[in-house]
């Protein structure tokens, strides 16, 4: 059962004024266990690492809790913060991409081998990049890069990034 969610699209006033809020999310909502994030879709924003750093905190602030991210159509900012959460936790760039292009095979019937593809495939690399301040990642650092872009830039502690790793188990 999910008993926490990350709405990385909406805003709490957008989630607000729906009509039809199913009863499960009115339950998590009234206990707190919904973050609102009204995200944006760029990775490369200046918004980017604090909106890392609330995400984590409220993962880290929730033991105990299973998680849904999720964004619009969950291929973009749930792409990113899913490739920064899997990082974290220790996977490899091979399996991030491919979760990564899991969500344009199905949503966009992709097929491997195609130029568009190849183009979004490049979108993992170059967030890592990024978070890498520009250089080229080593794909057996992704772990560490990512641990050192939460410190510096998303002003995360050790002790923070440790326990979004335990919470996310």
């Amino acid at each position: 059962n999910v008993t926490s969610v990350i709405n990385l699209a909406d805003s709490q006033t957008k989630y607000l004024s729906r009509e039809n809020t199913p009863e499960y999310c009115g339950k998590l909502y009234d206990e707190g266990k919904i973050l609102f994030m009204s995200m944006s879709a760029s990775y490369s924003s200046d918004e980017f690492p604090g909106e890392l750093h609330d995400i984590l905190l409220f993962i880290a602030e929730n033991p105990g809790n299973s998680f849904c991210v999720h964004g619009k159509e969950g291929k973009i900012r749930t792409g990113y913060v899913c490739a920064v959460l899997e990082a974290l936790c220790g996977a490899s760039m091979e399996e991030i991409e491919k979760d990564y292009m899991i969500t344009f095979e199905n949503y966009y019937s992709l097929k491997r081998n195609k130029q568009q593809y190849e183009n979004l495939q490049k979108t993992i690399p170059y967030l890592f990049q990024h978070m890498n301040g520009g250089s080229k990642e080593n794909p057996k650092k992704i772990q560490q890069i990512t641990q050192k872009f939460l410190k510096t830039k998303a002003g995360l502690t050790d002790e923070q990034l440790a326990l979004v790793v335990k919470n996310l188990q």
